[in-house]
């Protein structure tokens, strides 16, 4: 949209000389200037805000009782972080919808992102999730509490992108959460690993701990 606002307003300064010379054109010329200004702000707020977590702002944050840092769980412990965290606002990445808590912010990962009937995007688009974590973590710690990131779908990740590129996408995460006083969650099998692949997942939480 804001490419085709601002497209519009370059054509409209086309005629300015026109517009202004003749009198019965300069209260239309100015309204619509008015008007393209308007939006083009609007449509620039959007961009530089966080959107989709204004609503922290207006929750009522309590004392998340989890450690800051890194934390590697499997599916069983997935089933008991979800309680323990059933009231806290987490932002997650997920490959399934089942039992998930209301007051989670959570975006379904998969390749067929049109097809979707709630928020998704796509497991190659790392950078987006990289984008939504740090504003939440600047969202969560402007309205006074810890963010906590969970991500259950780490096997689906390296389907679909090189895995030098995850940790690197890892990594970021990691600090974000350190700087924020956060918590990253990631719910993964041992088995679905090679040796070399999970010691450089494990190295991600020893090093969060530094």
């Amino acid at each position: 949209y804001l490419s085709i606002v601002l497209f519009i307003f370059g054509l409209h300064l086309l005629p300015i000389p026109v517009t202004y010379v003749l009198p019965e054109q300069a209260v239309f010329g100015s309204a619509v200037s008015a008007f393209l200004i308007v939006s083009l702000t609007v449509l620039m707020i959007k961009l530089t805000s966080s959107e989709q977590f204004l609503r922290l702002k207006t929750m009522e944050i309590h004392e998340v009782e989890i450690e800051p840092g890194v934390k590697i769980i499997n599916s069983e412990e997935y089933k008991m972080i979800k309680e323990k965290l059933k009231d806290a606002p987490v932002l997650a990445f997920v490959r399934t919808l089942n039992n998930i808590p209301e007051t989670w912010t959570y975006y379904f990962v998969t390749t067929a992102t049109k097809e979707s009937k709630v928020e998704a995007i796509s497991p190659m688009n790392l950078e987006r999730m990289t984008e939504l974590s740090y504003k939440y973590l600047k969202a969560m710690e402007e309205a006074g509490g810890r963010g906590v990131i969970l991500i259950d779908c780490l096997e689906y990740l390296v389907m679909y992108n090189e895995f030098r590129s995850v940790i690197k996408f890892l990594n970021k995460l990691k600090d974000f959460v350190v700087n924020h006083k956060g918590t990253l969650i990631l719910v993964a099998e041992r088995d679905a690993f090679e040796d070399q692949q999970w010691a450089l997942l494990t190295r991600l939480l020893e090093e969060s701990k530094e």
